[in-house]
This record gives C-alpha cells, structure tokens and sequence, in this order.
C-alpha cells in the first residue's frame, strides 16, 4: 500500500504497523458519520432508491407465502456473493448439493464439496441472521455469529472464525503484504474503532436509512475486522440492516449481483473513499446497486409468483389432491428432487410418490436430468432459469 495515496484524507489516518516483522502503515477510518455535502445527484438517487423499495416491499406483501420467494433469492445471493470471493459453485451445484443429490455434470471432489458448503454456509448465516434480529439488535456479538457459520467446516477455518483479527491483516493479490493495496487498522487501533462502528449502528442521524447502510458497508470492509470473510460478513450486514430497519418486509433485496458484474469499480469506489474521502461517488455506486437491484428483484419476483399461478392453475385444471400443491410450493424451496424426497415430504408410500412424480412431469412442471434405473432426479427447470436469467 502506498501510504503517500492515503496521507492527505479525509476519511481516515494512518497509523503505524507490523507484519512479519516489517513495518507498514495501516489505515483507521474515522467514526461515523462523515460531512456528506447535500447535492441534486444525490437527492434524485435517494429518491429513486426508495421508489425501487417501496414497490419491492409491495411485491413481498402481495404473496401469502413469501418463503416462495425469499428461499430461492437467499440462495441467489449466496451464489454470487461467494463468487466475488473467488467461488464458483452455480446454482444447480448449490442446489444438488443442499439437496444430497449428485447432479450429473458437477464434480464431486473434496475441493468441489468445500466451495458447494462455503456458499450453503451463506444461506444458513443469512437465516440465522434473520432469527437474530426479531429478538436482538444488529451489534459486533452478531457480526462474530455470522463469520463463525460463514467459515464452518471450510477454508478459513482456521482463522479462528467467530473472532475478531489479533493479526494485522491486509488485502492485495497476492499474499506479499509489499503488494498490498489496503492494510486496515492495526490491532492496537481495531477494538476503539469497533466500538464507534457499534455506536453508529445503534444510534441514528440526519442521513436517509440507505445513505447510512452505504456508510456503514464502506466502514465494515474498511475496518476489515475478521482474518476471513469480511467481505460476505459486509454484504449480509447490509441485508440484515434492511430488515431490521424495515425498509423491506423479508429479505428480498440482494446487491452482490451488481457488485460482483461491477467487482473492480466496486473495489476502487471503496478505495477511494479511504484515500480522497470521496463519499459521494460511492454513495451514489452504492445507491444505483439498491436502484438495479431493486428493480431486478421486482420482475424476479414477479416471474416466480406468475410460475406458481401457472402451476397451480395447472393441478386445479386437473383435478389433483392436496399433496400436488404442497410438491409445487416446496420446489422454490428445493427445486431437485426425487421419489425418496415426496415419500419424506408428504409421509406417502414409495408407489403414490411415484405415481405424483411422474404426474409433475407429463403436466410439465417437473423434468427429469438424468435416466438410470434408481434414484432418478427430477428438476423444476423453470425455476432455475428465472434465477439465472439477465434482466435489463
């Protein structure tokens, strides 16, 4: 890191450092909040954004069953925010993974099966966040709780996960701290600067809810407090705050997508907050990701709650029983199954789920990957391609 880059700004100090017995400097943004100027640009995105919420918010209303919508968008997130950080599990991997099905095609590797679990990790801190906060408040305590799921059982699990550093750490593309392009507070500096960030997470201020989640992002993967998984720990934070500020009813809207298509000016808009103290180029980055996203999530939406009407409509034109509706709905859920997964569903025999098996596939809901004579898997294939498609 070059310090020179960083010695004149306003948004932090540099401090000195050690790694590996060779001095550094390393740098301690300051507490928040910072002087935001008021400016017409950011004003119309505030706006915009909380436009895009709000019909966000009335699509996750409108449906009695929002688990339908809010499985599937958990495991999109997982997918893609792991992914910035270098994992490439899709979403039929993660979902025949979670499912204990061997999907034809993926590779069952040990190194496969560790970046499969990383992002499974993601859905069940996301879950575990979401329980945390109907009872508690967004605090340090839960963001120990999310990076010890996080880094459960994978790599990273030897970084003492669920603690904070005692370590100086650092983030470049290598491991050679000379090539660094950021080193955060030093381990002297970090338990101070925790304690402010808590302090502005409980308290409020002049700044729109979205303006004050975009401070605390940069000020989390400034503050880089864990050896592993700043980066997913950060991107939660941002979906638990929406939620427990009830900007969204349900855990609807995700932004690693947009970050991850954007992955290099989403690094260098963070980095020049630290260096030139430019909050308002990131702010207005991090206020047009809620925007896209939001409005991304709406037709996302929308095609999975026009998918379930069309099946529905389906099974009642044929006069099916209950169980059919209950099949349906659990494959926004898991959206792999098998004859064994309906007998476990629904407590029915192995013939009567063969029989609805085979039922799903000739009215088209359910498709099967792979013939062989035992343990065939059958896919709801319109539910991944809703979940994989580009929407402009």
């Amino acid at each position: 890191m070059d310090s020179q880059d960083f010695e004149n700004s306003t948004a932090g100090r540099l401090v000195e450092t050690t790694i590996h017995l060779t001095h550094y400097r390393a740098f301690v943004p300051n507490p928040l909040p910072p002087e935001i100027l008021p400016s017409w640009t950011l004003t119309r995105l505030v706006s915009e954004a909380d436009r895009a919420l709000s019909e966000l918010a009335g699509v996750g209303r409108m449906i009695p069953e929002p688990s339908i919508l809010i499985e599937p968008f958990m495991r999109r997130e997982a997918v893609l925010s792991s992914r910035i950080e270098g994992t490439h599990t899709g979403f039929e991997e993660l979902y025949g993974y979670e499912s204990g099905h061997q999907l034809p095609g993926f590779s069952q590797s040990n190194s496969a099966r560790l970046e499969n679990q990383e992002v499974l990790n993601y859905v069940k801190a996301l879950k575990s966040g979401m329980e945390w906060i109907k009872e508690k408040p967004v605090d340090l305590a839960l963001l120990k709780e999310l990076n010890q799921l996080l880094l459960y059982g994978v790599r990273g699990n030897e970084s003492v996960p669920g603690e904070f550093r005692e370590i100086q750490n650092f983030i470049g593309r290598t491991n050679n701290p000379e090539d660094a392009t950021f080193i955060p507070p030093s381990v002297e500096e970090l338990p101070g600067t925790l304690r402010k960030f808590e302090t502005y997470l409980r308290s409020g201020n002049q700044y729109p809810s979205v303006v004050r989640i975009g401070l605390i992002h940069y000020q989390f993967e400034a503050i880089h407090p864990f050896i592993d998984g700043n980066g997913r720990v950060g991107r939660l934070l941002t979906i638990l705050l929406m939620a427990a500020w009830n900007i969204l009813p349900s855990p609807l809207l995700y932004l690693s997508a947009y970050f991850e298509q954007r992955r290099e000016e989403y690094y260098q808009e963070l980095l020049n907050v630290s260096k030139k103290g430019s909050w308002e180029n990131w702010l207005n980055f991090f206020l047009n990701a809620i925007i896209y996203q939001a409005k991304d999530a709406v037709k996302r939406s929308t095609s999975l709650i026009d998918l379930r009407e069309k099946w529905r409509k389906i099974l009642n034109e044929n006069n099916v029983s209950s169980h059919y509706y209950t099949i349906v709905d659990n494959l926004f859920k898991k959206p792999f199954l098998s004859v064994s997964d309906i007998q476990t569903l629904l407590g029915v025999t192995n013939k009567a789920a063969r029989t609805m098996v085979m039922r799903l596939e000739l009215l088209g809901i359910l498709k099967i990957i792979e013939e062989k004579k035992y343990g065939k898997i059958f896919e709801a294939a319109e539910i991944i391609k809703i979940l994989q498609m580009s929407y402009k």
